[in-house]
């Protein structure tokens, strides 16, 4: 083409500009009539007015335009797609999509000359997908899986298709995963799940089940159209040997305004969130990924932990009125609770008034006493000689 340039301006220096012919013009037509179903193949016709040895450029939506010369009928152009079939009949340029793709060839398309004339008009060109294409969802767990063990779902699809799937997990967004890269970008995917894409199938190992995440219904299915699989109901259990065991530090004995720490062992690491139980109270939910609880009527002396395979309730400031009474903890999501412990919060020992030894009230109250009968001999000596004077007198 370079060579051909070259000419041109040669030409154009001794003779005057070359002018392209003033009726050259272009005019696109398909051989599936601007329909054609994804996997199929479709050839467009760009037909031109008179044989040029210009170039023709194809324009595929907004992408940039594939320049083909036709003395060689080949285009440089590294980004034109391998299964896009070149050649150049009589004045025509054909361009055969041997394998329709909804995701590249669903778009508009034009052809024209490289250096002028008049371009053609927009052909809108429908990929449909396949309308047999449907979705069936299975599960290697057979829909109920342990907590922490893996379970793989497979999307069996009827036919290969670069159409990427949609995998839906109860009412969370969906994921959509690329059949030709097996991946997604979508950041919200929890690490553990692994994809992969053999053959006609799409699967998602989920390695390490979790009952607050992957207990749900779950679909996959195309998303661009198609038929979706009916839903999986993934039942995940709680391990069936999970117990809790709970003790005090203070032997179940404390006083009031101390502390005394509550110790919940669970049998195994799980991610299902632990309650706390005292006596008639709602429980007190605590997420293991968290340590926290949302619940606002947890007193705000309570500090939580949740060390190794053990959840810890501390007891800061114990309270006759509220803590005195039975402690419970178990798994929020079933498994064997705890035995009770009957926490006893003793009152503080109140500062005693002094009392005075027997001995003090003794040597306190005889000498009243013998006040006492003095004072009674004196009043009844008195009252004698005031009788005799009165006799004497008489």
């Amino acid at each position: 083409m370079n060579h051909f340039l070259q000419l041109i301006a040669i030409v154009s220096l001794q003779y005057g500009p070359i002018v392209v012919q003033n009726e050259q013009s272009y005019v696109l037509t398909s051989s599936c009539g601007g329909v054609v179903t994804e996997g199929s193949s479709c050839v467009l016709t760009c037909e031109t007015s008179a044989v040029t040895e210009t170039p023709i450029v194809w324009t595929r939506g907004t992408n940039p335009p594939y320049g083909v010369k036709r003395t060689t009928c080949t285009t440089s152009d590294p980004a034109v797609p391998s299964d896009y079939v070149l050649a150049c009949p009589g004045t025509s340029f054909t361009l055969t999509i041997t394998n329709a793709s909804v995701i590249r060839d669903k778009t508009t398309w034009k052809c024209g000359g490289s250096l002028g004339g008049k371009e053609s008009d927009a052909i809108n060109l429908d990929v449909k997908v396949q309308n047999e294409q449907s979705y069936v969802l299975t599960s290697s767990c057979g829909g109920v899986v342990t907590e922490g063990s893996s379970c793989v779902l497979t999307c069996e699809t009827s036919a290969v298709t670069e159409t990427p799937i949609v995998w839906t997990r109860g009412t969370n967004p969906p994921y959509g995963v690329k059949r030709t890269t097996c991946t997604t970008s979508d950041p919200s995917v929890p690490s553990d799940y692994v994809l992969a894409c053999p053959g006609t199938s799409f699967t998602l190992n989920i390695t390490a089940a979790s009952v607050t995440r992957d207990k749900t219904t779950w679909k996959c299915g195309g998303s661009l159209g198609g038929k979706k699989s009916d839903a999986i109901n993934l039942d995940v259990k709680v391990q069936n040997e999970q117990s809790y065991v709970l003790t005090s530090s203070c032997g179940g004995v404390v006083t009031e305004g101390s502390s005394c720490v509550l110790t919940c062992e669970t049998s195994a690491v799980t991610e299902t969130p632990i309650v706390w139980t005292r006596g008639t109270n709602p429980p007190y939910g605590v997420k293991r990924t968290t340590c926290t609880t949302s619940d606002p009527s947890v007193p705000s002396d309570y500090v939580l932990a949740c060390p190794g395979t053990s959840f810890t309730l501390n007891i800061t400031a114990a309270s006759v009125t509220r803590d005195k009474t039975t402690w419970k903890c178990g798994g929020s999501l079933g498994g064997k609770k705890s035995d009770a412990i009957n926490l006893d919060v003793k009152g503080s020992p109140s500062t005693a008034t002094a009392q005075p030894p027997k001995l003090l009230y003794l040597l306190f109250l005889i000498p009243v006493i013998i006040i006492g009968i003095s004072i009674g001999i004196g009043i009844s000596v008195f009252v004698l000689k005031v009788r005799r004077r009165i006799r004497e007198q008489v």
